[in-house]
Formats: structure tokens, C-alpha cells, sequence
């Protein structure tokens, strides 16, 4: 991003980074699927939640992170980000890993995921240990293409919708082109309370 903004070459980014002031970009509120996943679990009743964030050194595992806790706290709902495995764990490793927390603590009554490959391990893992889905366990994912709901119909979902980005950034390239010096266009889808997984 540097590199392109010193050259002063036209572009877009799918996410924010640290320059994300100086440039278009168009990114989806992680932070704002944290709250909204927290909120919506705390109002099933959920009390101790698990959740598997993406990587801490990116943007969107901190904004997520900051979202889930943050939300938590304010709400009274124990919040346990998963160690040892993030978004970008093996199916594998995702899967033996919600095992051993779930055996650890039984009284873990939901788990957010960041990816559709980490709910299907984490639902997986939570069927393994005798959990039903929607019931004494909840699991809650986003997903951009949407079929979370045909692998199971009880796992909460939220939709990123790409299309949206993809259409955003195209039109926010043109415009770096067409008129470089104007603002950079940025977006920010944002989940609400109100959208229902």
C-alpha cells in the first residue's frame, strides 16, 4: 500500500490497513459482527462464550477482538477467546481444539467463528461432545457465501456481502483514476442488532 500511494498508482484495498485514511478501500465492521454476535447470544441466554478470532496481527482479528470483549464486559457475558488456534487453523485443528476446551469447561453455552470452516469445525466438535446445536450450545458464524445454514440450520449466521464490496471497489478504482485528486471513496459495511442470523 505504501509502494502504490508513493508512486501515486490508482487501487483499492478489500479491508483497512494502517494507511487506510489515504486510500479507497471498502471493508466489512469485524468489530460490529463482534458486538452484534455477542448481543444476539446474550439475549438467547447465553452466558460463556468461546469464540475463534481471526489473527491477532491483522486489522480484523484486533477489531473483532476489541468487539466480542468490549460487548461482553458491558453485557455481563463471560467472553473466552479460544488459544491456540485462530480463523486460520485447519478444519483439524479447530475441531480438536473446541473438543478440548468444550471437556475442559461443559458449561461453555456458545462459540462465534470468523470463518464458515471454523463454525463446520466447531459445530463438529460440539456434536462430538454430545452438544446439540440451538439448543445447549449455540454457534455463530459469518459467511459470504451462504450455505453455513445447509450444513446445519441451527447455526446463527450473518452475511458479508461481497457482491456490495466488489461493486464498491470497482467504482472506487475508476474514481482513483478518473480524478486522483478528489477524497478516496470508503465504505464500511456495518452488521446491526436488527439483522438477524
Amino acid at each position: 500500500v505504501e509502494y502504490l500511494l508513493q508512486r501515486r498508482f490508482p487501487f483499492a484495498t478489500h479491508g483497512r490497513d494502517n494507511l487506510a485514511h489515504l486510500h479507497p478501500y471498502f471493508d466489512y465492521d469485524n468489530k460490529a459482527f463482534g458486538n452484534v454476535a455477542i448481543r444476539h447470544l446474550a439475549a438467547r441466554g447465553r452466558r460463556n462464550i468461546a469464540v475463534i478470532l481471526p489473527p491477532l496481527h491483522q486489522n480484523y482479528g484486533m477489531n473483532m477482538y476489541e468487539g466480542v470483549t468490549e460487548t461482553g464486559a458491558a453485557l455481563g457475558v463471560l467472553v473466552r477467546p479460544c488459544d491456540r488456534i485462530t480463523s486460520d487453523s485447519s478444519v483439524a485443528e479447530v475441531a480438536g481444539r473446541i473438543r478440548e476446551i468444550l471437556s475442559m469447561d461443559p458449561t461453555i453455552d456458545a462459540i462465534v467463528t470468523a470463518s464458515p470452516t471454523g463454525c463446520m469445525a466447531a459445530a463438529e466438535a460440539a456434536e462430538a461432545m454430545g452438544r446439540h446445536i440451538g439448543f445447549d450450545i449455540d454457534i455463530y458464524g459469518k459467511e459470504a457465501i451462504p450455505f453455513l445454514k445447509l450444513f446445519r440450520r441451527e447455526i446463527l449466521v450473518l452475511h458479508e456481502n461481497v457482491g456490495k464490496a466488489g461493486e464498491f471497489l470497482a467504482h472506487a478504482v475508476l474514481k482513483a483514476i478518473a480524478e486522483p485528486q478528489a477524497p478516496p471513496m470508503q465504505g464500511l459495511d456495518t452488521p446491526t442488532f436488527d439483522t438477524q442470523p
